[in-house]
């Protein structure tokens, strides 16, 4: 069990965001694939010599009855990722370890579909996630002392 002591007022909530970050983005290239999905499924012919949706019922009605079902198939894997991130919380917050690092920052990367968070790798080749905001002020080649989770390799605060 950590020493939640050690850990500051905003820590437990960054680390909440890290472990469900992969769900967010796993459902943001769900939504992004999904759109075209809609408006090119109608042309799909059935099985078997069957006519497609487009002949069958028109294409804005097929249009409509594919957007009503995945939006309900894209709202229950949404609620099932909530309590997944969830569950994948409560299993890795026991292990949770705080060190200070210091190193030289040899790179600075900001993904395309995470908005909120950028990686930083130090010296020895370690990455760290790292907030958007707080790598903005991150050149390489400058010296820096970070608190990081070790679990979840998360910069929680630069000290400089």
């Amino acid at each position: 069990m950590p020493d939640w002591e050690l850990f500051q007022n905003d820590d437990q909530k960054k680390l909440r965001k890290i472990v469900s970050r992969k769900y967010k983005i796993a459902l943001t290239v769900t939504l992004l694939w999904t759109i075209p999905l809609m408006f090119i499924a109608p042309y799909i012919p059935g099985k078997r010599g069957r006519p497609s949706m487009n002949e069958s019922m028109g294409y804005w009605n097929a249009v409509v009855l594919f957007s009503v079902i995945w939006l309900i198939l894209i709202g229950i894997v949404a609620v099932y990722n909530l309590f997944r991130a969830e569950n994948d919380y409560d299993a890795v917050s026991d292990h949770f370890k705080i060190e200070k690092i210091s190193g030289i920052v040899k790179r600075v990367r900001r993904p395309l579909l995470d908005l909120d968070y950028a990686t930083v790798t130090v010296e020895p080749f370690n990455t760290y996630l790292i907030d958007r905001n707080a790598a903005r002020d991150l050149r390489s080649g400058e010296t820096v002392t970070m608190r990081v989770e070790v679990k979840t390799k998360t910069v929680l605060e630069i000290l400089k």
